[in-house]
């Protein structure tokens, strides 16, 4: 299990320092603070090694163009090894930051201090092996894919999960071949069924049956109550989920029900007999409604219990859904310099439209348009007296904009412009 991570002086980030939760860290931020950066740090744990752009210093082609890694100066950084490892000191870099372990052990992040090309790795000397899966924010599309064949031999799960992983990371960087994850993740259900139940001429196999039985249970808890999920029955060479709402095929699950699937399959598949890992998210929003959103991470945390996850989000349903966790804001500074910043309780408990003023920084979280008219009609009656006739006057045109319920908003602006002026 992971206990935090810092980074210093490079590229956007001036000091970043996060401490994970053991369920459960959040870190959220506007676009270009950082966030998908960080749990890319994070996943190259987990088998993601993850490329950097650097920036051209000279219009040199060639051996004679030169690169720069986006270091900056932000004091000490103990040592031009390390930044705090001792035995780092060896290691060809420029250190960064650092990843800190559940035993109190560290291991730094390094850049090349002149990298001689234009994209650079971040290289983390002594890592420590750590069990997990990183979930990219890019989820599988669910499209009709027919089963031609079933494989002969069982796989046991480590084996699927590893397969899937395969599938997934070739499809992230473009060297996909082969069967897509959603296919995958088809054929190894129907061989979980078909090869796991016992019958007159097959004597089957528990441990398929259980994989298959336990998928389902999860399933039963996180699918959303409205669809009333009740069990996967394969119609060879089909799979087809029966709900409360009717029957439908495996391969027409709509964009949200599809990514809950994904997540469940691929979190469920990984775990081990004790279940304890990590599991990084990028942005579990996608394809989600609102409601789904509200939800997820608590039915994930729910579904397993021993799993420690680390989420980038844009959602302010997902920031507010656990109370208890450790939520970060990605913010800039003065000096538009990004660093971190904790949560308390009171913070995460608004609601979705007090998260995006309050914690994400959005102003305002109507529409343009609406602002708009708002800033419009302010404008126009600041330049006149602040009497009863006016207020009510301002309320008749809102009114007639469709706008009442800002009609308080507009008063409150009108009222800080009198006092400007």
């Amino acid at each position: 299990m992971l206990k935090g991570i810092k980074i210093f002086g490079w590229r956007q980030y001036k000091a970043v320092d996060i401490s994970f939760h053991p369920r459960l860290t959040v870190v959220t931020g506007a676009n270009g603070a950082g966030k998908t950066t960080l749990i890319n740090l994070i996943a190259k744990h987990f088998g993601w090694n993850n490329y950097f752009v650097s920036t051209p210093l000279s219009k040199g082609i060639g051996e004679d163009a030169s690169f720069a890694t986006d270091v900056w100066d932000v004091g000490d950084r103990s040592g031009d090894g390390g930044a705090g490892n001792q035995n780092v000191r060896s290691v060809t870099g420029k250190p960064i930051g650092k990843i800190c372990y559940m035993n109190d052990m560290e291991a730094d992040l390094l850049v090349p201090e002149f990298p001689s090309d234009a994209i650079y790795g971040v290289e983390v000397p002594y890592m420590q092996g750590t069990f997990g899966l990183h979930i990219p924010s890019h989820r599988q599309t669910f499209s009709y894919q027919k089963i031609a064949n079933l494989p002969i031999s069982l796989r046991r799960r480590h084996e699927i999960s590893s397969g899937y992983f395969g599938r997934v990371l070739g499809g992230y960087v473009g060297n996909q071949s082969g069967a897509s994850p959603h296919h995958y993740m088809k054929e190894a259900l129907i061989a979980l069924a078909v090869f796991g139940y016992e019958s007159q001429v097959s004597e089957g196999d528990p441990e398929s049956v259980q994989i298959y039985e336990e998928f389902q249970e999860i399933l039963r808890k996180i699918l959303p109550p409205k669809l009333g999920f009740q069990r996967l029955v394969v119609r060879i060479p089909e799979i087809v989920l029966e709900t409360r709402t009717g029957e439908f095929s495996f391969d027409s699950l709509s964009g949200g029900i599809a990514a809950i699937v994904d997540l469940v399959w691929q979190i469920f598949m990984y775990q081990g007999d004790d279940g304890k890992f990590v599991v990084t998210m990028d942005e579990p929003e996608n394809h989600l409604h609102p409601e789904l959103q509200r939800r997820v991470l608590v039915d994930l945390m729910a579904a397993f219990p021993t799993v420690q996850f680390i989420v980038a989000t844009h959602s302010p349903f997902i920031v507010g859904s656990v109370p208890d966790s450790n939520v970060y804001v990605l913010s800039y500074d003065e000096n538009n310099k990004v660093n971190s910043q904790l949560l308390d309780t009171i913070n995460k408990g608004g609601s979705a439209n007090e998260i995006l003023r309050d914690v994400l920084g959005l102003d305002f979280t109507m529409p343009i348009w609406v602002e708009n008219k708002i800033e419009a009609l302010v404008k126009k009656y600041s330049s006149t007296g602040f009497s009863s006739e006016n207020i009510a006057q301002l309320r008749m045109e809102m009114e007639e904009l469709g706008l009442t319920k800002h009609v308080a908003l507009a008063i409150n602006a009108l009222a800080e412009q009198k006092e400007r002026q």
